[in-house]
């Protein structure tokens, strides 16, 4: 992101460790979506695991950002057209970011060099690996994070869940 405070508060939102917000306005509505591997990328994981290799490279990780990104805009849509704040899922990434074009975490496991060796990957998305929280921030996006469904289930808020059919499925 731009190196700003806000990518670093979003950071500590999605660990939990982040309660100087305020509290959401009475009355207001979310929109949350289940996040479920994508059938692409555990195609993709099986491919790989099948040939003996790892899961951790660059092709299932822009295989999954791709799918994210496709599911997160039909989430907006209908959070939007539904007049709700959209709550964004915890994603799975494969790879580190490349904050920069000479980082070289290819040669590493998808990891930072020095850093291969705490086998991490994969790990929790932060949003700033995917989107940016600064250029949302612009745009006026209304989201929260994964993480505001504790938040909720700590002041005794519970979900209602409703399961969304594709549309052969639809009576």
């Amino acid at each position: 992101d731009t190196h700003e405070g806000g990518a670093k508060a979003q950071r500590f939102r999605e660990a939990g460790l982040w309660r100087a917000d305020p509290p959401p306005p009475q009355g207001e509505r979310f929109l949350a979506y289940n996040f479920s591997e994508p059938p692409e990328v555990a195609a993709r994981r099986a491919e790989y695991a099948r040939r003996g290799l790892s899961a951790a490279n660059v092709d299932v990780h822009l295989s999954a950002l791709e799918a994210y990104v496709a599911e997160l805009r039909d989430a907006l849509a209908l959070a939007r057209a539904l007049g709700r704040t959209l709550l964004l899922p915890r994603w799975t990434c494969w790879c580190d970011r490349m904050w920069a074009g000479s980082d070289d975490i290819f040669r590493f496991g998808c990891m930072y060099p020095g850093a291969q060796d705490g086998n991490f990957v994969p790990f929790p998305c932060p949003m700033d690996h995917i989107l940016s929280p600064a250029a949302w921030a612009k745009a006026g996006v209304g989201h929260r994070d994964a993480a505001f469904l504790d938040t909720l289930a700590e002041r005794g808020v519970r979900p209602v869940e409703v399961l969304l059919l594709p549309r052969a499925q639809h009576r």
